[in-house]
């Protein structure tokens, strides 16, 4: 959308007070047509009829000419000092290029400053799942999961109960830490302790009845019946972790840094299971009680 310059006295302007009222519009949409086509100040002859639908246009023209707002020229006419008050098109062409550029160049920083955001939350998020790998978290509020056999079928059962939230838990966690886009954790202790009991009051219920069927599996296939692998890109607490298409290559790399880090806690697991859980809770370790 173009503007063109009118003066805010132009009612008072002996030239136009002395033609019709559809002259005057004709003057005005005059100035409008040649600024929206860029003819500096000059109407074709055969254009008069595309400047204004007024009636009598040919009285019209000749009154604008008799009182000197319009000159006749070869071939059209031209607008008594179009050029003294309105833009050429040569200017205008030049400001719209540098209008361009400017965009150009703040579309430009802009793009850089996203993808610089962007790299910075993904090298954060790496930072958090490499510090997972060194230093699994632990949490608070959650009561450690017996480390001993017992004669009681309930305790028994309890103790794999409890050990299956816990790996449903972290497979949360791991898929929350991997989402490059997602701010970082501040406190995964409490991060951990609420997705555990989020699983707890959703799928407590399923677990108790899945190991009363299927007392020879361990926790870590009782959470892998509620939570299989296929489905562990999407965490149980609501968080999605899909990628889109615009981190699809950012995301293959997380997904292989957790797919590494999920390989070496099965192996753990499976040398030393007691070991690892007392580890994954903080209790049970060097330094703290059996």
């Amino acid at each position: 959308m173009g503007w063109f310059k009118v003066d805010d006295a132009i009612a008072e302007n002996p030239k136009l007070n002395r033609v019709p009222y559809s002259a005057r519009w004709l003057y005005l949409a005059g100035i409008a047509y040649s600024s929206r086509n860029g003819t500096d100040g000059v109407i074709d002859e055969s254009c008069t009829s595309l400047v204004s639908d007024v009636t009598h246009l040919a009285s019209c023209v000749n009154a604008l000419v008799d009182v000197g707002l319009w000159h006749k020229i070869d071939g059209g006419y031209e607008i008594h000092d179009y050029l003294k008050y309105q833009v050429t098109r040569a200017k205008r062409d030049l400001m719209r290029e540098a209008s361009a550029e400017r965009m150009r160049a703040h579309r430009s920083r802009t793009q850089r400053a996203t993808k610089s955001a962007r790299n910075a939350q993904l090298r954060a998020s790496e930072s958090e799942l490499e510090s997972y790998v060194s230093h699994p978290p632990t949490y608070a509020g959650a009561t450690a999961p017996r480390t001993t056999t017992t004669d009681d079928d309930d305790d028994q059962s309890t103790s794999v109960t409890d050990t299956a939230l816990d790996w449903l838990a972290q497979w949360d966690y791991l898929a929350r830490i991997a989402v490059p886009d997602k701010p970082a954790i501040r406190d995964p202790d409490a991060w951990l302790a609420k997705a555990r009991q989020r699983w707890a009051d959703r799928e407590g219920d399923r677990l108790r009845h899945l190991y009363a069927e299927r007392p020879d599996l361990d926790a870590l296939g009782l959470a892998t019946l509620i939570h299989p692998p296929d489905q562990r890109g999407r965490t149980g607490t609501g968080d999605q972790a899909g990628p889109t298409d615009r981190q699809l290559a950012d995301r293959a790399r997380m997904q292989r840094g957790m797919q590494q880090m999920r390989a070496i806690m099965d192996e753990q697991i499976q040398t030393e299971p007691l070991e690892h859980i007392r580890r994954i809770r903080g209790r049970g370790g060097p330094g703290h009680p059996q």
